[in-house]
């Protein structure tokens, strides 16, 4: 929500408190996290630091859920947004 509304810095903050409760790369809580840090950083102008947490593949177990599709999603914003930079 805060990332919605703009709130950067709180929304990192928010999201390395989650990633704190739930570091194992296995859950989906932490991917979902993950992903959402990624999101904060891109818009914060971080680009490279939000495709590095982007970077690592999924666990299988969540390879086909909502959480791939938004890593892959993102992944694709960053890259997009990286090539416009260098234009």
């Amino acid at each position: 929500m805060k990332l919605k509304r703009g709130e950067i810095a709180s929304a990192l903050l928010e999201a390395d408190r989650a990633l704190q409760r739930y570091p194992s790369e296995d859950k989906e809580w932490h991917w979902r996290f993950t992903v959402l840090k990624a999101e904060a950083l891109a818009r914060g102008g971080s680009l490279t630091e939000s495709l590095q947490l982007l970077r690592p593949e999924l666990p299988e177990s969540l390879a086909d859920g909502d959480v791939a599709g938004r890593q892959t999603e993102a992944r694709t914003k960053r890259r997009q947004r990286q090539a416009s930079a260098a234009d």
